[in-house]
């Protein structure tokens, strides 16, 4: 309220972990940190979901899903440091997007202090809502411009329990490309499917000498990764996959 009647800027911050600098001022403002608003205020393994407060880091909540049974599928490549508002704030994707999509899936409802100081409630633990203005949605992914978030309700799901992991060379973006294309043409979604072209696996070893990969001599690598509930289903989906893999990969170094 004070800063909306001197006209001050107020700009949240979570861990700072964005590459955009969203969290930080352009103007003389106040910088509202919520790094301390770290607790899990319930894990509802009936109802499959979690309430949050916007400093959990992201990590910290897959581990305490994954001790029910449960998991939080958005996985931002800086998983072990940022969190959960700024997550929400950004709409984070990360590494499984490509089967179970990005943050905004999964807030069910959220509490937000609005500019002049009004607290705002939008949705619930429910999937279901067809009336009103979708103001939750609103919200994620609005980058901290409408509302301060104090409280986030977010949908879990059911854990896989079994998981494949793939690293794949190819002669060029264009093969790994039609590769994907086709994988996903025969119902087969992965949860992860990262492109690498070289010139981004060179540019990580200079900086890092220290570390090794093995196919740097090939114009793109694609990681993927694919998870389900059953081990059977898992070993035939990852039969079709090689099957595709070796029509479109480069032969073995």
């Amino acid at each position: 309220r004070i800063a909306q009647e001197h006209r001050i800027a107020v700009v949240p911050r979570g861990a700072g972990t964005g590459l955009s600098g969203g969290a930080v001022p352009l103007e003389l403002s106040w910088v509202v940190s919520l790094e301390r608003m770290t607790r899990i205020l319930e894990i509802d393994v009936a109802n499959h979901v979690a309430r949050v407060e916007p400093g959990v880091i992201t990590a910290t909540l897959r581990k305490e899903a994954a001790e029910h049974g449960l998991d939080y599928p958005p996985f931002p490549s800086s998983l072990d440091s940022c969190t959960l508002g700024g997550n929400v704030a950004t709409n984070a994707g990360g590494l499984c997007a490509a089967k179970y999509g990005v943050t905004r899936k999964y807030v069910l409802g959220l509490t937000a202090v609005l500019p002049g100081g009004q607290v705002l409630h939008t949705g619930g633990k429910y999937v279901k809502h067809t009336s009103g203005y979708e103001l939750t949605q609103l919200l994620t992914g609005s980058e901290g411009t409408l509302a301060i978030l104090t409280e986030i309700t977010l949908a879990l799901i059911p854990a896989p329990t079994e998981r494949t992991t793939l690293l794949v060379p190819f002669a060029s973006s264009k093969a790994a490309g039609t590769c994907i294309a086709e994988i996903l043409s025969k119902g087969i979604v992965p949860p992860t499917l990262e492109l690498m072209p070289k010139p981004a696996i060179d540019c990580v070893l200079r900086v890092n000498p220290d570390l090794t990969f093995p196919f740097t001599d090939h114009a793109a690598t694609l990681l993927l990764e694919n998870d389900g509930h059953s081990a059977t289903a898992l070993a035939e989906e990852t039969e079709v996959l090689y099957e595709i893999l070796s029509r479109h990969m480069a032969a073995e170094p």
